[in-house]
């Protein structure tokens, strides 16, 4: 008898950079979009996407998050 691999749960919330992101798992979405990322920057507009992975949800969501940040900072600095 085989081993089953563990079923992940649904939904996953992390924090990255003090923002939070969930990653949500979707069994019926092709496998390369089967985890959909969501990140509610600072309570504006939901920024998605989606991955084959956990892993890679979350790689993208912080880099979302980063260039987020990154584009705060430069219109805090141009004065808008």
């Amino acid at each position: 008898m085989s081993e089953r691999k563990p079923i992940p749960p649904k939904s996953q919330t992390f924090e990255h950079g003090g923002q939070k992101y969930t990653c949500t798992f979707d069994p019926r979405a092709p496998k390369s979009e089967q985890w959909v990322w969501t990140v509610n920057y600072k309570r504006t507009y939901p920024y998605m996407g989606s991955a084959a992975s956990l892993e890679a949800a979350s790689v993208k969501a912080r880099k979302q998050i980063h260039a987020l940040n990154k584009h705060i900072i430069a219109m805090e600095e141009d004065g808008e």
